[in-house]
């Protein structure tokens, strides 16, 4: 019951979805044959279910800099090349299986952050192996966007920022500029960063003429379910309101599958948390067009309206017709006739 639930609230709400842990590198080479073939099957059914319902997928991810146990060989650390091998083998694999039903993917995941451990840059020869690694997913999947992404750009006090603008910066001197850059969203309660903050970190990083987007958004203040709705409602603003920022994903959004349970806009029972509703009155009430008009002499019609998809009537001594417009331009014109 909660399965049918979740697939039902998703498939009205939203309108892309990552891949939580589906494509991590552990899940293809650790456990059994009976595991890997169940986790395989799972990741297969969730990326038809979506791609049936025209729902966007980001993969996450093609490859994990960090050089972590849970995450990479790492008793290839002192075998570079060997070590490459095993990446490149693993991410063209998944790149190649996933084909045309992921349409953006994280190339490069915690591009700079370390874990306290080794980053593949270190190993390899510095950021070429990034740059590689964007050009090969290019070449694997020519259809699909790849993107960097990163963590504590937006949250606490952005201690990644300059680093993270260091690699981009050295990604495009290496013609391998990223398709876009991802900010990971994942606000707590002890450090919620002035709005205006945040929006000056996005902005920071607008020279780079790349799409931008938070990529695994979500916002935890334990019992203070009104601190988390009003903050969710104001970091969801400011990220809209810059004109490069394209996208805004949640990292989970039912308490009973979320890593941090209480961050859920929904709680276990299905009941909706003011956080909740204050996505809701955002993403399909304030930024959401619907407009009633009467056309001019010439039976032209103009508005303004968010970018999106489209249902265009109009209607005319008994006669109505009908036209989807997909409208992802600052214009857009779309000409009804009627069949007298």
């Amino acid at each position: 019951e909660d399965g049918r639930q979740y697939r039902q609230l998703f498939e009205k709400h939203f309108t892309k979805a990552p891949t939580e842990s589906g494509f991590r590198w552990q899940n293809w080479i650790r456990g059994s044959e009976q595991q890997l073939a169940e986790r395989r099957e799972r990741l297969d059914a969730a990326l038809n279910w979506l791609n049936e319902r025209d729902i966007q997928v980001r993969g996450h991810y093609l490859m994990w800099a960090p050089i972590q146990q849970r995450n990479k060989p790492v008793d290839l650390i002192d075998q570079p090349e060997e070590l490459l091998s095993a990446l490149w083998q693993h991410a063209e694999d998944k790149a190649k299986w996933a084909g045309k039903r992921v349409q953006e993917w994280d190339a490069i995941n915690h591009i700079v952050a370390e874990f306290g451990g080794t980053r593949f840059a270190e190993v390899c020869g510095g950021n070429q192996v990034y740059a590689d690694m964007i050009k090969k997913g290019r070449r694997w999947v020519p259809h699909a966007e790849m993107w960097v992404n990163e963590g504590q750009i937006l949250v606490g006090d952005g201690d990644r920022v300059k680093a993270y603008q260091n690699v981009v910066a050295d990604l495009i001197a290496m013609d391998a500029k990223p398709d876009g850059i991802g900010f990971m969203g994942h606000f707590q309660s002890e450090n919620l960063p002035h709005p205006e903050e945040v929006l000056a970190r996005i902005g920071s990083f607008e020279k780079f003429d790349c799409p931008m987007q938070l990529t695994e958004f979500d916002v935890e203040c334990g019992p203070d379910e009104q601190l988390q709705a009003d903050y969710l409602r104001d970091i969801m603003t400011v990220a809209f309101s810059h004109p490069s920022t394209e996208a805004i994903v949640m990292w989970g959004f039912w308490e009973g599958r979320h890593w941090r349970p209480s961050a859920a806009l929904w709680r276990k029972d299905w009941s909706i948390k003011p956080a909740g509703e204050a996505w809701l009155e955002l993403v399909q009430n304030k930024w959401w067009t619907d407009v009633d008009g009467v056309t001019n002499n010439n039976g032209a019609f103009q508005t303004r309206a968010f970018l999106g998809e489209y249902d265009v009537t109009a209607s005319h001594n008994g006669q109505v017709v009908k036209q989807k417009l997909n409208h992802t331009e600052s214009k857009s014109v779309v000409d009804l006739a009627f069949p007298n």
